[in-house]
């Protein structure tokens, strides 16, 4: 039997490698594939992806710099999906410079995936640096992960002159629940933007310190209908009775549907927990 050793090993060599290039030529059409106009295939595409794992990996984190924002989208969703920390630095390189808002927020969830918990090391000294669009991006996402360090940084953002830079201060704010920043986000409130208002109002409910019961009454009279059901509904996660009247006058006059179910839900909470405590 021993004659037969040699050639065994070779075919078993060269089963492995048909197996590879067979890997390969699937992992080449598959991202050719993530290019189609149409979603369908751009889908299929991305989930044959995640189904290969591990070996398509290099191939995706190549994708990550990309000419087409897309493309780097897609690249970080699938990573994500895949999670394998090799793809770690290269995730983080998208959170910290990618100029397409979209795909910077895809990696940061993407890097929660695949961190082997070291990513948020990787991130704090950009807090430090001199480069201010890395600063700043380095913070939001470590908001995304819970971490405090980033407050003053937000702080910052939330007097930005842009709207979104502000957004995304007031979200990173009440991810971390930095009691700290209700005064800072009960001044948001007053802004003329609406994605901004009602982000900083939802972060309050998240907050849920009494302390912005005053600011979240007056902006219930907001003009806007998305600003007010989530006024509503931050005034229900706060819980404090001085709310229950300005909330049951709202209720009277109030003619939208959405924002009546998030007062009367609101309402109902506030009560509820004012029979708890008797």
């Amino acid at each position: 039997m021993k004659p037969l050793r040699y050639p065994l090993i070779l075919a078993s060599i060269l089963c492995g490698s048909l197996a590879f290039a067979q890997a390969d030529a699937k992992i080449t059409k598959a991202i050719a594939a993530m290019r189609a106009k149409d979603y369908v295939t751009r889908s299929k595409a991305m989930d044959e992806l995640i189904q290969i794992g591990k070996p398509a990996v290099p191939a995706l984190i190549e994708l990550l710099r990309d000419k087409d924002m897309d493309m780097r989208w897609n690249a970080v969703h699938v990573l994500g999906y895949i999670r394998d920390p090799q793809s770690l630095p290269g995730v983080i390189e998208r959170v910290l410079k990618d100029e397409d808002v979209h795909t910077r927020w895809r990696a940061i969830w993407a890097m929660g995936q695949v961190d082997d918990g070291t990513a948020a090391d990787r991130l704090l000294p950009h807090l430090q640096g001199k480069e201010a669009t890395a600063r700043w991006r380095a913070a939001v996402a470590l908001a995304v992960m819970g971490r405090k360090e980033a407050v003053p940084v937000l702080h910052e953002g939330l007097k930005s002159s842009e709207s979104w830079i502000q957004w995304e201060a007031a979200n990173g704010l009440g991810t971390v629940h930095d009691e700290n920043s209700v005064t800072l986000l009960t001044e948001v409130l007053k802004s003329s933007n609406r994605d901004v208002v009602q982000e900083a109002a939802l972060s309050l409910g998240r907050i849920g310190d009494a302390r912005a019961v005053n600011a979240l009454v007056n902006a219930l009279n907001h003009p806007e209908r998305e600003v007010r059901w989530r006024v509503a509904l931050a005034l229900g996660e706060i819980g404090d009775a001085r709310a229950l009247p300005s909330l049951q006058e709202r209720l009277k006059i109030e003619k939208d549907t959405l924002v009546k179910e998030n007062v009367q839900e609101a309402i109902g909470r506030i009560e509820k927990k004012a029979v708890v405590k008797k």
